[in-house]
């Protein structure tokens, strides 16, 4: 539609010319050596138009002859990449389906097509881990980081070597990848896993708040991992000798989730090191109001390890009062009260543990109980129901149900994180010593005779 009118309005003007010249009327006369041309301005117009008209065709005929071999060899290089960019694919597609040989024929031919595209390196370093030839796929991967848009790529290719090889440049890598691409979560999960395998709890602790901005761990799971990894940089801190800054991260840990007991532990055992007492009584005394956990009760024992059963067993009425109806709190309680003979008080908080249902500790300390009261068939009957109790709580692991005694950063399958305070499995295996009498046999070790025991903290 544009072209007919554009054509009509070059018609209706060189109509309009056409006219005007013939209402006008009028002679040219060109005189050039000794000759004489007349005619009309009409004529002499077209004739000057024609002229124009076949000199641009010479020139651009001779302005195509000279671009000629330019444009051939543009032709030809576009035939090339096009082919280039064919090989490359059918080339990807071999390596994705595994045949190596066609991968290896077709990465030859694609680089002396288009040269060392990123693609180009991409289908080398494929090609030979096809052919199991880790070398030259690192070389590959290094070419990739002398170009921009492909040196991410190259990283995530030789860490995951590295990873692979337990190399201890994976770090480094991780850490470049990391600075490279902060928004990738390949790159904080990267770095964060090797972080945790090199025990760099601090640095660690940095990389959770990208995992969770990114998606890779939920908001429950990231504040457990500061938690643990709280504890983990608090136990490492204490045993160098630095109880001040241990405190800090134990409680520190005890804030961001105070269910959970190992911060709270060693913000105790900090408090202890540094003689701060009441201060590490009150924090088990929080941490037992929100969850009572028998690692907090052996840290409240240690607060006074001179002090004789009959104390321990009034000191603890402190922590009794803190969660009176807990199972623990019983358990801890009636096993005190067995150390101190208080065979009345025992019974009365056992029996109430068994009514939460009977674990095999509370089977146990049963057992113990009718056999001290005199009841050896009574005790003997307890002692065969540990069997088919109830396990006893412990840290197990969520990925594969074992189950530890005291908590820890890693699993049996070197998994972080995924210990938790609860049943495990019958079937399971309590890796550690048991220790189901810790704190009877703690207090049996000091007699009701000691008469210079030291006053409960």
């Amino acid at each position: 539609m544009i072209r007919l009118v554009v054509f009509l309005i070059i018609a209706i003007l060189a109509a309009l010319v056409a006219v005007w010249f013939a209402n006008n009327p009028g002679h040219v006369l060109l005189q050039w050596q000794g000759m004489q041309v007349e005619t009309s301005v009409g004529v002499a117009l077209i004739g000057i138009l024609a002229t124009a008209a076949l000199i641009t065709l010479l020139v651009e005929i001779l302005w195509g002859i000279v671009r000629l071999p330019a444009r051939l060899a543009k032709s030809r290089r576009r035939a090339r990449t096009i082919e280039g960019y064919q090989t490359l694919s059918q080339g990807l597609i071999a390596a994705a389906a595994g045949d190596r040989n066609v991968a290896r024929a077709h990465v030859k031919k694609a680089e002396q097509l288009i040269g060392a595209e990123p693609a180009v390196l991409l289908l080398g370093a494929q090609s030979a881990q096809l052919d199991g030839d880790e070398e030259r796929a690192r070389l590959q991967f290094r070419r990739m980081l002398d170009v921009p848009e492909a040196s991410i790529l190259g990283l995530r290719g030789l860490l995951a070597q590295a990873v692979k090889s337990s190399d201890p440049e994976a770090l480094e890598l991780a850490r470049r990848a990391y600075r490279k691409n902060p928004d990738a979560q390949w790159t904080v999960s990267t770095l964060f896993d090797l972080l945790i395998r090199q025990r760099l709890w601090g640095e660690a602790t940095n990389l959770v708040g990208p995992l969770e901005r990114l998606g890779a761990v939920d908001s429950a799971l990231a504040r457990r991992h500061r938690a643990a990894l709280s504890t983990l940089i608090a136990q490492d801190t204490l045993a160098a000798g630095n109880a001040r800054q241990a405190l800090a991260e134990g409680r520190k840990g005890f804030k961001t989730l105070p269910n959970f007991a190992p911060p709270s532990v060693i913000a105790a055992r900090a408090a202890i090191a540094l003689d701060r007492i009441p201060e590490a009584r009150r924090q088990i005394e929080r941490a037992w109001q929100i969850r009572p956990h028998p690692e907090l009760a052996e840290v409240y024992t240690a607060l006074a390890p001179s002090e004789t059963a009959t104390e321990r067993l009034k000191r603890f009425d402190r922590l009794r009062r803190r969660h009176p109806s807990h199972l623990e709190t019983h358990l801890i309680i009636g096993e005190l009260a067995l150390a101190a003979k208080d065979l009345e008080r025992a019974r009365s908080h056992l029996e109430q543990a068994v009514e939460q249902g009977p674990t095999q500790k509370t089977c146990r300390l049963m057992a113990d109980l009718e056999r001290m009261a005199g009841h050896p068939e009574e005790g003997q009957r307890w002692e065969h129901r540990v069997a088919d109790a109830v396990p006893d709580l412990a840290w197990v692991s969520e990925a594969s149900g074992e189950s530890f005694d005291t908590w820890r950063p890693f699993d049996g399958n070197n998994a972080f994180d995924r210990l938790v305070w609860s049943t495990p499995p019958r079937l399971s295996t309590l890796l550690g010593p048991d220790q189901p009498h810790r704190l009877i046999e703690a207090s049996r070790t000091t007699t009701e005779s000691e008469a210079g025991a030291r006053p409960a903290a």
